[in-house]
């Protein structure tokens, strides 16, 4: 076999995707550290490193990995996470996700108001700039980053710890949509955590929790995320909790 054809012995992208997770929940990376070239991990997985780049864009788009231009790339939670949830992960189930979010998004967002500058403000602005018509899985994607940068300007490094190994969970329990409607699938089958199909509800209260925040109302922030949960996700735990104890059952 020439070395061209081992290169290309594995180019399948969900295939190389398993591969570099298994590589990387095999290695003592911690959270925030860089990790190799892509050159140097297409060489260790014998992968085509086109293919490779395409899984890496997938684990960033899970949450695994951050891209920062000029610097390379970094891990967003530590590998013995990544492990842990990708053996784990049939354990998860999507109620208990969002009972910890029900508890602590409202108090993420009341220490963050004590804490928030205008540059933290001007990024969760930027953050919720979605379309009125954006697909519900997209909304989601901004919610989660939302939260995220509101658990970092809390103050509290474990908690933001805490909530990023959350997201992790949420990003891995990906919600499935119907084509039809954008709206959540509930089928015992399909079931999933998903919080916001309404974009223009969606928006509405976060431009409120904005508001809190940009008046340092600790208070204020507190219950304007809470409306939003009540609002948004409230309606869907009954279906995703009946889901979980039918499959129990």
């Amino acid at each position: 076999m020439t070395s061209d054809n081992k290169k290309k012995k594995y180019s399948n992208v969900d295939e190389v995707y398993k591969r570099l997770q298994s590589y990387l929940a095999s290695s003592p990376y911690a959270e925030g550290e860089r990790i190799p070239p892509e050159r140097e991990i297409a060489e260790s997985l014998n992968v085509n490193r086109t293919t490779l780049r395409a899984a890496m864009h997938k684990l960033v788009e899970s949450g695994y990995l951050e891209r920062r231009i000029g610097a390379g790339t970094f891990t967003k939670v530590t590998t013995t996470l990544l492990k842990n949830i990708d053996n784990q992960l049939g354990n998860f189930k999507p109620s208990e996700l969002v009972e910890i979010r029900i508890m602590l998004e409202p108090q993420i967002a009341m220490m963050a108001a004590t804490n928030a500058s205008l540059r933290d403000i001007d990024l969760l602005k930027e953050i919720s700039e979605v379309e009125s018509d954006e697909e519900a899985l997209k909304i989601e994607s901004s919610d989660i980053d939302f939260n995220e940068h509101l658990a970092k300007i809390s103050g509290n490094g474990l908690l933001q710890r805490l909530y990023n190994d959350v997201s992790t969970v949420r990003r891995k329990l990906k919600p499935e949509i119907s084509s039809d409607t954008n709206q959540l699938q509930t089928s015992e089958k399909n079931n999933k955590a998903i919080s916001y199909t309404d974009a223009e509800r969606w928006l509405m209260h976060q431009q409120k929790v904005i508001q809190a925040l940009e008046n340092h109302l600790a208070k204020a922030a507190e219950e304007a995320v809470r409306n939003k949960l009540a609002d948004l996700l409230f309606n869907q735990f009954s279906v995703i909790k009946r889901a979980d104890i039918k499959r129990e059952d």
